[in-house]
């Protein structure tokens, strides 16, 4: 691996962040599925805009 090179350690810092940007968002999807959806609001079905 080529530690010396400055290169390295600037791909090597991107990758570590867009991996940590990624199990961030999956850590915020996951605690948003298990709070639940609340109640949506009903509507009614219409045809032609009448009610059937």
């Amino acid at each position: 691996m080529p530690t010396h090179d400055w290169q390295f350690w600037i791909v090597t810092l991107l990758a570590a962040g867009a991996a940590g940007w990624m199990v961030w968002r999956a850590v915020r999807a996951l605690r948003a599925g298990k709070r639940g959806k609340g109640k949506g609001t009903r509507t009614n079905l219409t045809v032609g805009g009448r009610r059937v």
